[in-house]
């Protein structure tokens, strides 16, 4: 494989891990890929065994996690909660994996409730167990992202929709914390580096002071969250 030939800037749809190894992240750094996603779904071996058939091995995702801090690569991870067969132990502890692993290695969460959508095997599970859920009422009450409540959801004896919606508001309060709490470590390390970003928001904001949230979002979402972007370390 030659490095020149690899085009990659970011992997929005994610990439499995059983893919990766050191020599692979070292490539794709070195091509230019400044944001890698992976989906490790959940933190629970049996739910990836059993629920999504994935064989993720957990210990090497630790392994590409850490490395991918030691080369300064930027990277993200999907998780989902909800499936039957959780209970709300496992959604909890799933949550409280991806959010240690992006306090202590800057892998950002990206959490999603499971949806039984029509024709796929998860919804012919649900429904011949009765697992489905009409919620067109519940999406107009809830403060959560649109994309998370879909008309149909997933309720089983061990969870409820309401259960998963509570973790998935105390997930979004948390990463807000700990990007707040990441920024500032590499503000500490980073003064000059971080101040140029900050000078660079403000002067955005009084160009155009009436778009004030959505530049504020802007920088939030493409710079403050990923810390080698801000540092120029790519």
């Amino acid at each position: 494989m030659k490095t020149k030939s690899i085009l990659l800037g970011h992997t929005p749809n994610g990439v499995r891990v059983d893919s990766l190894d050191e020599e692979s992240l070292k490539l794709m750094k070195k091509s230019g890929c400044t944001y890698l996603m992976i989906g490790i779904e959940s933190s629970d071996e049996w739910v990836l065994n059993n629920l999504i058939n994935k064989s993720t091995n957990l210990t090497k995702v630790t392994e590409l996690i850490k490395i991918c801090r030691k080369i300064k690569l930027d990277l993200g991870a999907f998780y989902v909660i909800g499936l039957p067969g959780e209970d709300i132990n496992k959604i909890n502890k799933t949550k409280r994996f991806a959010l240690n692993y992006f306090y202590k290695y800057g892998a950002r969460p990206h959490f999603n409730i499971a949806v039984p959508l029509k024709g796929t095997r998860l919804y012919e599970i649900c429904k011949k167990n009765g697992y489905l859920k009409d919620c067109r009422n519940l999406k107009t009450k809830v403060k959560v992202p649109k994309n998370v409540i879909a008309d149909w959801m997933i309720e089983t004896p061990q969870f409820k929709v309401n259960d998963l919606v509570s973790v998935f508001k105390n997930y979004e309060k948390m990463v807000v914390y700990i990007s707040i709490i990441n920024l500032l470590k590499v503000l500490f390390w980073h003064p000059v580096a971080v101040g140029s970003v900050i000078l660079e928001l403000l002067w955005d904001i009084l160009k155009n002071p009436t778009r004030f949230l959505k530049t504020l979002k802007n920088y939030y979402l493409g710079k403050f969250i990923f810390p080698n972007l801000i540092v120029g370390k790519q």
